[in-house]
């Protein structure tokens, strides 16, 4: 581990870190929504799961990697994460308590204290972007390859959801009753239609079947996919009888965050609210608040 001062601020100091470990080790403390992206990207390719689940530093390669794995604190304070390795471009995260005026100095500290000619490709928040382009003259931004818009909640956000209602166009499958719950391995073979309807309307090529079985029955596993089973009301004599409705299946988590990769609903099954419920119950439970969403059938 090797520690650079700001010559123009004796509280920022730049570490470097040797390991990803040792990275997450000292950055998982002040994980929050906007670290989900730097810190989640690194507890990834190290966990070495396809999903993007992870719920603990085990089992990340505590040996040299390679790649960069650096942080800018204030004292002992978070300001600024940038992180490099042979899976993955040059991700900039930053806690959402960073000021713009201290965000700027921590940039200013990196350009000043690492070699970012190597920087091909480089993914974060727009305003950390900026920050670091203006401390590195030396480096030419091209025309983004594509932005997102981010949003997130957070527990004091997040309601306990009310059941789905119905509008025009609504008129189909009244009788059913929905339950949001884990998918399991007998669920693989219908997911897949709906994965491949979901991907038939993203703008990214659509993968092939077996390719999307394979990570279907990767994030089973890994208990990160979630799916909205519809039982026909008034038929109980076969509980097991039930259609899929659609699914969530979960991105990067952290102890702290989670991240949602994919929502889809059937066409078929669209209520007003259902995919909103879905969001956020499971939500809630992956942040640590008990959700009876995830036990309730909602009748619509």
């Amino acid at each position: 581990m090797v520690s650079n001062a700001h010559p123009l601020d004796s509280e920022l100091r730049l570490v470097l870190f040797t390991s990803a470990q040792d990275f997450v080790q000292e950055v998982e403390p002040f994980d929050d929504e906007f670290m989900n992206f730097g810190l989640g990207m690194v507890m990834d390719t190290f966990k070495g799961t396809k999903t993007g689940t992870f719920h603990g530093s085990a089992g990340l390669n505590s040996h040299s990697t390679g790649g960069t794995f650096a942080a800018v604190f204030e004292g002992e304070r978070l300001v600024l994460t940038i992180t490099h390795t042979t899976e993955l471009p040059h991700l900039l995260s930053y806690p959402t308590t960073v000021s713009l005026s201290l965000l700027a100095l921590a940039c200013a500290l990196l350009a000043a204290s690492l070699d970012l000619a190597s920087i091909r490709q480089l993914w974060g928040p727009k305003e950390a972007i900026a920050a670091l382009l203006d401390a590195a003259p030396s480096l030419h931004a091209a025309p983004p390859t594509f932005t997102e818009i981010a949003c997130s909640a957070s527990l004091k956000t997040l309601l306990l959801p009310s059941s789905p209602s119905r509008g025009p166009g609504d008129e189909a499958n009244t009788g059913c009753h929905y339950e949001i719950c884990f998918a399991r391995d007998g669920d693989t073979l219908p997911l897949v239609d709906l994965a491949c309807a979901f991907s038939a309307r993203s703008r990214w090529p659509s993968p092939p079947s077996h390719v999307v079985l394979d990570n279907l029955r990767d994030a089973i596993a890994a208990r990160a996919l979630y799916v909205i089973r519809a039982y026909q009301s008034g038929d109980q004599t076969v509980a097991e009888q039930y259609d899929l409705a659609g699914y969530l299946l979960l991105g990067r988590n952290t102890p702290r965050s989670a991240s949602i990769r994919n929502v889809f609903v059937a066409p078929e099954h669209r209520r007003r609210g259902l995919a909103e419920i879905m969001v956020r119950s499971v939500t809630r439970v992956c942040l640590g608040a008990p959700d009876p969403g995830l036990a309730e059938a909602w009748r619509v």
